[in-house]
């Protein structure tokens, strides 16, 4: 081999070897790049003791198909354009996460997520409440802000008075059966400690 293709063969090794990426650097390169870009923020609840504020606009019946009976009217109108306040201690082990209950509100029975997404302190949520083998059951679609210490939430309540319960399906709703509407905006705020004595949500 000439002295010439020596040089050209020597070129192209070193060429291959500065295109050949170092490990470590991209290493850097890559965590460098992940801490320029805003990551996924997930806030849980601040255990402790919480108060809740639930605003209901009143109800407009006039924009129901079918007119609601006379019972669920009274329902309607007992929540329409009312205001529930609650308060609630969180534990450690349930403010891990979003809870349902103080979102609900315990008037609401017993409440479960059937979905939620948290993302950069904003909450998407379908809540589903109900009272075990008792009729009526109470679906809550809310979104907005929600933080550890705080969330103000707009939602539109859907109940149920009269959903029939079976033990082992759950919430069997009529499909022919007018479900009573509300818009609502839902408040909570962190007070800080439960008082001495005081119950923890189960």
């Amino acid at each position: 081999m000439t002295l010439r293709s020596l040089t050209l063969v020597a070129l192209l090794l070193l060429a291959a070897c500065e295109k050949t990426p170092n490990p470590v650097q991209s290493g850097k390169s890559a965590a460098a790049s992940a801490a320029s870009h805003p990551t996924r923020v997930v806030t849980a609840l601040s255990p402790g003791l919480w108060q809740t504020d639930q605003v209901f606009d009143p109800v407009d019946f006039a924009a129901y198909e079918t007119p609601l009976t006379d019972a669920d009217r009274a329902v309607a109108e007992k929540l329409g354009g009312k205001i529930q306040t609650g308060s609630m201690c969180v534990s450690a082990n349930d403010a891990r996460s979003p809870y349902a209950p103080v979102i609900a509100g315990q008037e609401a029975g017993q409440c479960n997520f059937e979905s939620f997404s948290l993302d950069r302190g904003t909450l998407d949520a379908v809540i589903a409440c109900v009272r075990p083998n008792k009729p009526g059951r109470t679906l809550i679609v809310a979104h907005g802000n929600y933080s550890g210490t705080s969330f103000a939430l707009d939602a539109v309540v859907r109940v149920e008075p009269r959903t029939p319960y079976d033990t082992i399906k759950g919430p069997m709703p009529e499909a022919d059966k007018e479900p009573i509407r509300l818009h609502a905006r839902i408040t909570g705020r962190y007070k800080g400690a439960c008082p001495a004595g005081e119950d923890v949500a189960q």
